[in-house]
């Protein structure tokens, strides 16, 4: 079987994202181990024997001609196709030395830091010099290459520099550019004065100082979860590619997929390993149980990592003595508590460094949420998380999120909305299948006057806000393990990690209208929940949702955060879509999605609607508003949850319980009329 069709099939399976799909090919038109022209008819061919999806057929397509284009084919022997070394390496040639100009621009100043595959240089830009600029200097990573690697550090580099360009966050060292000047390739980036973290740890015996250490932590969890956000997992987090500047300042650097790039001082148990296999690198001692047995990269990996540096910032030494972490597992090897560390701290890095990777912290957020409480951070060292849309800010001590681009700016605690215009369409399922009766029949409703309605599900740092105002703590809840109900969860604590960017559950449609109707009093303005016809009337005009969620499609994440392999690994008899995004609950409300549409309305967590249940739709209102007639005690839930199987993740799902039932797949979103003429 060729490396395509593996891929492909694998990619059809949901064992390969679009990006490891993207990586396989680059690496195969890199080397030269298959031709743009061979992939696209083996795709065609696949296609005709297992039709993908309209839009993942063209997305591949599309894929293989654009790495085509920025790669292009690479001309080989035939024997490479038989494991022979490539017999394209370029000549030998003088290696860049200081004094050197390069492209005419950059004149090379000073070494300052090599490594297996490059070198490092201070450098004079002659363009800012000619500005008359105060900082003219950048720093100048130039590739170090000869012979079979030549090709893959040139690909590898580049990649660098693409990802790196996509990561603009304080906490992520700013890469400029990527050029070539004949043979020399080169990235030029910004130049930083400081120390790494690794020499920093290696000065400083036992351990930095708690409040440094807190700083350090802090900062580089802002800068990853940001990449995660953007997805982009570092994949070689350790204390060298940290870098100590002035004033607490902290940059992550290296976020190439693979290097070798080291700085002088990085010791030789961190050097990375280049694993041109997987297009991937690794550091042993800091490399999670998955990158070692070469899973594909995922956000626990760095998470992984971060607990093994903030363990060595504690104490001065890693925490499995510098063992790969199969074999610290494998052997029992015992992790030893952290004197130094508060409970909460000690609690957030042991929950990093689990082995297996369902036991370990989700995401970077619930571990910087556990290692540092939300109610114990101050004004003054506050980390401010930027990502894609969602920017977090502290106001008055809570951690709250952005003002509504729709309602005038009058409170610092509202959801954002978005304007939902007038029109018809029609809803409920026209299949006339006896098992969706409860959706039936399909009718056209007609909204005359707009509405606005939360570009996400209500979070928990928004619903924080409420509960410490009205001093109320809304426990007992039911959890989906056993659907019992339970005093000890609630909001605060559904029985699974939350950041205050995830939605809030344990939420009964009483607890709701609470909500609602304080925020209401807050802004001046009539929030409300939204009717179930305005709910699918929005899933239908403008989310771009298709009506069912097919469980064999790979790609049937990317819908929404619903019932998949991840959460299969919590509840291994769950029937769910053959994809994995994750997250085994809930996860953050959207980053970097569509600002223009609601997201969010499939999976997370099922959405309270106002309307009174009936069991199908004769009599149901036609002008969007809510049903207020019929079993008012139970109200109607859409959308789905994190815990929803396939088969019920539908445009038309409807659900019911009581108006006082909670449960951890339980949430909601707000809405608001719009004046009419």
């Amino acid at each position: 079987m060729s490396m395509i069709v593996k891929a492909l099939n694998e990619f059809r399976q949901g064992d390969c994202s679009f990006q490891q799909f993207e990586a396989r090919v680059e690496q195969d038109l890199a080397l030269g181990l298959s031709s743009a022209e061979n992939m696209l008819a083996e795709l065609e061919e696949q296609n005709t024997q297992h039709p993908f999806s309209r839009a993942d057929f063209t997305s591949l397509k599309t894929c293989i001609r654009d790495v085509q284009t920025r790669v292009g084919d690479a001309t080989v022997v035939s024997e490479q196709r038989a494991g022979a070394k490539l017999k394209t390496a370029p000549p030998k040639r003088r290696k860049p030395a200081v004094g050197d100009t390069i492209n005419d621009r950059y004149y090379l100043k000073e070494l300052i830091g090599s490594g297996g595959m490059s070198q490092v240089f201070r450098a004079a830009d002659k363009r800012r010099l000619e500005a008359r600029s105060r900082d003219p200097d950048v720093a100048l990573k130039i590739m170090d290459v000869e012979g079979a690697n030549h090709q893959d550090a040139y690909m590898l580099m580049q990649r660098e520099a693409q990802k790196s360009q996509l990561l603009n966050h304080p906490n992520i060292l700013r890469v400029y550019d990527f050029d070539r000047d004949g043979e020399i390739v080169f990235m030029t980036m910004e130049l930083l004065n400081g120390e790494s973290l690794s020499k920093r740890i290696a000065l400083q015996q036992g351990g930095l100082p708690v409040d440094e250490v807190v700083n350090i932590i802090e900062k580089v969890s802002d800068a990853l979860a940001y990449a995660h956000d953007n997805v982009v997992v570092h994949a070689d987090f350790k204390p060298s590619n940290v870098f100590l500047l002035e004033a607490g300042k902290v940059k992550v650097i290296d976020w190439g997929i693979a290097r070798r790039v080291e700085t002088e001082d990085t010791p030789d148990s961190d050097r990375t390993i280049f694993d041109p296999r997987a297009l991937g690198a690794l550091t042993p001692a800091y490399a999670s149980p998955e990158m070692i047995d070469n899973h594909a990269a995922h956000p626990r990996d760095d998470i992984y990592s971060l607990g093994c540096v903030a363990y060595e910032l504690f104490s001065g030494r890693h925490p499995f003595a510098k063992l790969k972490a199969t074999e610290a597992r494998d052997s029992g090897h015992p992790l030893k508590i952290l004197e130094r560390a508060t409970k909460p701290q000690w609690q957030a890095i042991k929950h990093a460094l689990a082995f297996d990777p369902v036991q370990r912290t989700p995401d970077v957020r619930t571990f910087l949420a556990e290692f540092t409480p939300p109610a114990k951070r101050t004004l003054g060292r506050n980390v401010t998380i930027a990502t894609a849309g969602i920017v977090t800010a502290v106001v008055a001590g809570w951690w709250l999120l952005p003002i509504s681009s729709v309602s005038p700016p009058l409170c610092t605690h509202c959801p954002e909305l978005i304007s939902v215009p007038a029109g018809r369409q029609t809803i409920g399922d026209a299949t006339g299948e006896p098992r969706f009766i409860a959706e039936q029949p399909a009718h056209d409703i007609n909204i005359s006057v707009g509405f606005d309605l939360g570009r996400s599900e209500v979070t928990v740092a928004q619903f924080r806000v409420f509960a410490e105002a009205t001093g109320n703590d809304f426990s007992g809840c039911r959890s989906a393990t056993n659907w019992t109900i339970d005093n000890n969860l609630s909001w605060s604590n559904p029985g699974f990690p939350q950041t205050e960017q995830h939605p809030v559950t344990c939420i009964s449609w009483v607890d709701a209208n609470a909500y609602v109707d304080w925020l209401s009093d807050q802004v001046g303005e009539p929030y409300r929940l939204p009717s179930e016809a305005e709910w699918e009337y929005t899933v239908r005009s403008i989310t771009g949702l298709p009506l069912t969620t097919d469980s064999d499609d790979s790609s049937a994440c990317s819908q929404g955060n619903m019932a998949d392999r991840a959460a299969r690994g919590s509840y291994p008899e769950l029937l769910t879509l053959n994809c994995n995004d994750g997250y085994s609950f809930t996860a953050p409300v959207a980053v970097g999605a569509n600002t223009t549409a609601p997201v969010d309305m499939r999976g997370n967590v099922f959405e309270w609607t106002q309307d009174c249940w009936n069991p199908n739709y004769d009599g149901a209102p036609t002008n969007g508003s809510a049903w207020t007639s019929g079993e008012c005690r139970q109200r109607v839930l859409r959308g789905g949850s994190w815990f929803t199987a396939p088969d019920q993740q539908r445009t038309t799902y409807r659900n019911h319980f009581e108006e006082d039932y909670r449960a951890n797949t339980f949430g909601f979103r707000i809405a608001k009329s719009q004046a009419s003429g």
